[in-house]
């Protein structure tokens, strides 16, 4: 028997208030986190726990081990994070899952980086659009896109996720400016068809629904950083989120449009494994993820206080909409 595993074990149950609860937190299925109680009760010879159908009760015996059990877990904890931390570089394997639609942008930035600065970690990168099971295949992380649902799993939101509608100053010359979602029924769009929306861009009505504007063009690609260097030449206009393409946007060789009718599509987030532990390799690549998104926030921030000022001072309807409503 693993006695410290199963002290781990048995003040997890305690402290959740049941065997399930504790499985979730711990990474376990039920059954084992039941055995290894019952082990360390058998190696004791005392009951630690009187169970029920509906409720779960420590003995005496059970409040005992229970209070020299947290000392021993949280004295654990520290040794092992001092020893991580003390680490000069991390190590060993690093298996992470990337939703497709933040594959281009990541690999070329924190993932190139991190290998550069990191050569003693072996990392396996999954481009997946499902929801992974975790535990069950094996992953350390995963960076997810839209709404996350409640679960056992931790989660760390990363950024906002906010699209914008961008295209570049030559075609803006050329063209004109769109002012409403539905002026973009007269201009070239370039369709990402890696991004869940495709050619039905989520936007915000004039009176604050949530709508979906069909957009066509004579050009699609399935990469959201494609899609953006298309619009940089010239070949229409793009919708996709801010980390894409914000810096091009500072740079004067994009612009965006309609950004008080562009919409947050859920966020950016880090999903780990419900474990205590999180090892150096993981830790220095997520604080590589958070000091990349900075630059997105900050460009972030300054563009809601835009669309702020925009709101106030109204927006003109197109010509076509101000025909229909003569």
């Amino acid at each position: 028997m693993d006695r410290l595993k199963a002290i781990e074990v048995f003040v997890a149950v305690a402290q959740a208030g049941g065997f399930a609860p504790a499985a979730a937190k711990l990474g376990l299925s039920t059954s084992s986190v039941s055995r290894h109680v019952s082990n360390l009760e058998d190696s004791l010879g005392v009951q630690l726990l009187h169970r029920s159908t509906r409720n779960l009760r420590l003995t005496p015996e059970g409040e005992d081990v229970l209070e020299h059990g947290q000392k021993i877990v949280a004295h654990v904890d520290r040794m092992m994070e001092e020893q991580q931390n003390g680490r000069a570089s991390p190590q060993g394997k690093l298996r992470i899952t990337i939703a497709r639609f933040l594959s281009n942008i990541l690999m070329r930035n924190t993932i190139a980086e991190f290998s550069r600065t990191h050569p003693e970690v072996d990392m396996e990168i999954v481009l997946l659009d499902r929801v992974v099971n975790l535990i069950e295949e094996g992953f350390d992380l995963a960076i997810r896109v839209g709404h996350m649902p409640d679960s056992s799993l931790k989660t760390r939101k990363l950024l906002d996720l906010h699209l914008g509608v961008v295209g570049s100053p030559d075609y803006f010359a050329r063209r004109g400016v769109p002012q409403t979602p539905a002026c973009l029924d007269a201009h070239d769009c370039v369709i990402d068809t890696a991004a869940p929306y495709a050619n039905r861009w989520p936007m915000l009505s004039r009176d604050g629904r949530r709508v979906l504007q069909v957009v066509h063009g004579n050009v699609s690609v399935n990469s959201g950083r494609a899609a953006r260097d298309l619009a940089i030449g010239g070949a229409g206009l793009t919708y996709l989120p801010e980390y894409v393409f914000f810096d091009h946007v500072e740079k004067g060789r994009l612009v965006t449009v309609l950004d008080t009718f562009a919409i947050d599509y859920g966020g950016i987030f880090l999903v780990y494994p419900p474990s205590r532990h999180q090892g150096a390799a993981i830790r220095r690549f997520v604080d590589l993820l958070v000091e990349h998104a900075k630059p997105v926030q900050r460009y972030r921030d300054a563009r809601r206080l835009a669309q702020q000022a925009g709101a106030a001072d109204g927006a003109a309807l197109c010509e076509a909409e101000v025909t229909s409503q003569s």
